[in-house]
């Protein structure tokens, strides 16, 4: 964990294996911000809550803004956000690339937009089995910087991050594998955009979407 007054410095691990996943666990109940992996990248994931989301914010040097809810599986989405909307296109999407790199932007009935997604690291279905099986994250990266793939990006983020108030715990998943962050796609009725490509090319999302493809073709 890192020391209280979060940011600015080294982390120091507090258990490694199966260990640190209930460490890690327990570190999100306790109002713990976390430096986790996923299936692309690193990112700082919190308990969903205002304060927490602003905190992380704080941290990446950036001005507040919604994080993406990164959930164990849908029906953890379903119970945690009942408003979201599910459009046909937005559920073969789903099908096809959930668990994985593919975070998408959907409404609901009261005009809030989500940003969400099911990720495929299996620390993260580890922890979030544990602890609730929501939370909310961005990259682990001073905003504007590349995002952090390796035990060395994280430590050198550390040291840039802003300090806040509160502890910063570290989930250590070893070097992740050079991909690129999750394509973000929106969905807003009929009407599909890529806002971010990524690890999905955008023409296998297309494909999924037109075809009911089962997932990428390369």
């Amino acid at each position: 964990m890192w020391p209280d007054g979060a940011g600015g410095g080294a982390p120091e691990l507090v258990a490694t294996g199966e260990r640190a996943v209930t460490a890690a666990a327990a570190a999100l109940d306790d109002d713990t911000v976390l430096v986790h992996p996923t299936v692309t990248v690193y990112g700082l994931g919190a308990r969903p809550g205002a304060e927490r989301d602003a905190r992380i914010a704080r941290l990446k040097r950036r001005a507040p803004g919604p994080l993406i809810a990164l959930a164990r599986d849908r029906r953890e989405l379903d119970r945690a956000i009942p408003d979201l909307s599910w459009p046909p296109k937005a559920e073969r999407l789903a099908e096809a690339f959930w668990p994985g790199p593919l975070t998408m932007v959907l409404g609901g009935s009261s005009g809030s937009t989500w940003a969400v997604r099911v990720d495929s690291h299996p620390a993260v279905q580890a922890v979030l089995q544990l602890a609730g099986g929501l939370m909310t994250s961005t990259s682990m990266n001073v905003s504007g910087r590349p995002p952090a793939r390796t035990r060395a990006d994280v430590v050198a983020a550390a040291a840039a991050l802003a300090p806040v108030d509160g502890r910063l715990g570290w989930l250590d998943a070893a070097d992740l594998d050079d991909a690129a962050p999750s394509t973000m796609v929106r969905i807003e009725r009929d009407e599909v955009a890529v806002l971010r490509d990524g690890a999905i090319a955008r023409g296998d999302v297309y494909r999924a979407i037109t075809e009911g493809t089962s997932g990428p073709t390369a």
